[in-house]
């Protein structure tokens, strides 16, 4: 049987020691991103998910002239 593999895409936003540069930055985003961020590591540390790799990738930064060319 195969590993089983989690990838979340997460950003520097969601990180709790970055959450006193600008506050008041997109407050949502950041609360979710936090969330994804706690709930991965939660998960990975499970006993009961042995056997499943969990990966936490920051892409970096990411323009949303970019994203809109795609």
């Amino acid at each position: 049987m195969a590993e089983e593999q989690v990838v979340a895409i997460s950003t520097k936003m969601g990180s709790l020691s970055a959450a006193g540069k600008k506050p008041y930055l997109s407050a949502p985003y950041r609360i979710t991103k936090a969330a994804e961020n706690m709930a991965i590591r939660l998960w990975a540390r499970d006993p009961a998910a042995s056997g499943v790799t969990y990966v936490m990738l920051h892409p970096g930064h990411v323009s949303r002239r970019t994203l809109l060319l795609i």
